[in-house]
């Protein structure tokens, strides 16, 4: 149910002994300034840590901190496609915690466990669906708002900067075929959100309450999407389930199809336009009662 989470601790010691353990293990860490942070002046590293994830430092004015980036799914299966359960999610922040104490020990503060505070965490759900019409029918939902851009993977909603929104296809977005057509629903969420939803501590996760975040997504517009299977349609019956998508979505076409086509193939063509609308089903994107309880795709 967790992706990826950002655990940062305060009044870290990162003087000398810091900067020869960053040069021994990451010489090629890369070098950030920024005029300003919260209205201070900061200079800080980043870099990634096969382990870890994303590891960075920021100095400034108020004090020293250092902060580690890392998808759960990944630190515990060495991927990020599957779905993780309430428990998986809780084992692989505790081990994110202890490694973390384990390889940074040296410049975290005394009880690193009681000091850190999370700063982000992406809750999703995922399972098959299929994405063009789960996407078309929210873009045409959410078309009028504003934070919400359309891509070829899928939609985004940036509501505020401590809640960012997407809908995108998993097997699009990683590259992996095993998860094609498995739509994800995932919430990025910063701040006193954040902290709400997730102690970092004691590893909690309130499903109920995160599930309610997730599904307020849909307050206002349907949550229900008609599915006419268009994508299956083209993968099994190529050309052929691509004309028959054509009659179901746009049966004005038909007279003009009958013309430019063998009858044999016009026929052809609606009977599985016919057969498509029957296996017509309606699909709910909020977020299920009982999830992250077993494991899903």
């Amino acid at each position: 149910m967790i992706d990826t989470v950002r655990l940062e601790w305060s009044d870290v010691d990162l003087g000398q002994g810091f900067d020869e353990w960053r040069q021994a293990n990451h010489p090629t860490a890369r070098i950030t300034t920024s005029a300003f942070s919260a209205n201070q002046p900061w200079v800080g590293t980043m870099f990634n840590d096969p382990l870890l994830g994303t590891i960075g430092t920021k100095q400034n004015n108020r004090g020293n901190y250092l902060w580690v980036e890392r998808s759960l799914p990944k630190h515990l299966y060495r991927e990020n496609c599957r779905q993780l359960t309430l428990e998986e999610a809780r084992a692989a922040l505790s081990q994110l915690m202890g490694d973390v104490e384990a390889y940074v020990v040296d410049f975290l503060p005394k009880s690193p466990r009681s000091a850190v505070q999370v700063k982000r965490v992406d809750f999703y759900h995922q399972r098959p669906m299929p994405a063009a019409e789960v996407f078309a029918h929210i873009s045409g939902c959410l078309k009028k708002q504003k934070g919400v851009t359309t891509h070829l993977m899928g939609v985004e909603v940036h509501q505020s900067r401590e809640l960012h929104g997407r809908f995108y296809d998993k097997g699009v977005e990683s590259g992996n075929e095993q998860y094609i057509g498995v739509v994800r629903h995932e919430e990025q969420v910063r701040g006193a959100v954040a902290k709400q939803l997730l102690d970092v501590q004691s590893c909690a996760v309130d499903p109920a309450a995160v599930r309610s975040l997730m599904n307020k997504r849909f307050v206002g517009w349907p949550a229900e999407v008609e599915c006419y299977g268009f994508e299956q349609l083209l993968r099994d019956q190529g050309y052929t389930g691509a004309a028959a998508a054509s009659l179901l979505l746009m049966p004005q076409l038909e007279p003009v199809f009958r013309q430019v086509v063998s009858k044999t193939y016009f026929h052809k063509c609606k009977n599985l336009a016919v057969e498509a609308q029957r296996k017509m089903c309606r699909v709910d994107l909020r977020v299920p009662e009982g999830a992250w309880i077993e494991p899903g795709v």
